[in-house]
């Protein structure tokens, strides 16, 4: 009898560390992620002719900023290994270098005084990486790389045109028609988890994405490429 009410008492402490010990081995955790991202271009031509045009564009384009945000699904394979998917919505591009006119009237009202030029792309992404955990603590460190199926949805230009005491923005949808449909991407990043609790996490990650694929099927290829500070905040079960 007395053997039998110890086993009672001691019920609950053993089924509290089972449950501690199956929340120590979850294996799935889905999150929320934002990057802001720094992107721009690099374009390649074989044709002699028309690589001045590359030229021209290296020298009054620059980078722009970006972002990428969604959800992220997670699945621990060991000690080791994490798998890592989800469905992003992204915006990246880059813009002209700011172009001054009206030198030699710069209070004309019907002149612009600079004129900028912003070009975006938008894409939902299917992300698809292996992360290598380097230090499997409370505090996770790790390594990622991957690839990206980019679906096209739409590019625009916009375009600030500065007045005297103004600013004019006029919008411009491109033909998206001439964009590639699908747009193939290369992932690496150096990332930290930090467990808050059995429950959620944290996640820290300088990314790297660079377009395997062009914008389009043009005499001058354009690759996009961009990096970013990923944050994340993921449940775990």
């Amino acid at each position: 009898m007395k053997k039998l009410i110890l086993l009672f008492l001691f019920l609950p402490l053993l089924s509290l560390g089972q449950n501690q010990t199956i929340a120590e081995e979850t294996k799935f955790a889905v999150g929320f992620c934002f990057s802001p991202e720094y992107s721009y271009r690099y374009l390649q031509t074989d044709i002699d002719s028309i690589k001045f045009v590359k030229l021209i564009s290296d020298t009054t384009e620059t980078a722009d900023f970006g972002f990428a945000t969604g959800i992220s699904v997670l699945y621990k394979l060991n000690s080791r290994f994490v798998i890592e998917s989800g469905l992003l919505y992204s915006k990246k591009g880059y813009k002209n270098i700011a172009t001054k006119l009206n030198a030699f009237d710069p209070n004309d009202p019907l002149i612009p005084q600079k004129i900028s030029i912003y070009y975006t792309y938008s894409y939902f992404s299917i992300p698809l990486k292996l992360n290598y955990i380097l230090l499997d603590k409370r505090l996770k460190l790790y390594v990622s790389a991957g690839i990206s199926a980019n679906f096209f949805i739409k590019g625009r230009t916009k375009t600030e045109s500065e007045y005297s005491g103004k600013t004019n923005i006029t919008y411009l949808d491109a033909d998206n028609d001439k964009f590639s449909k699908l747009n193939i991407e290369l992932l690496a990043g150096l990332g930290a988890d930090y467990d808050i609790n059995r429950y959620f996490k944290l996640r820290l990650e300088p990314v790297f994405r660079r377009s395997l694929s062009p914008l389009s099927d043009s005499d001058i290829k354009t690759y996009l490429y961009s990096g970013g500070l990923n944050l994340g905040v993921y449940y775990k079960f």
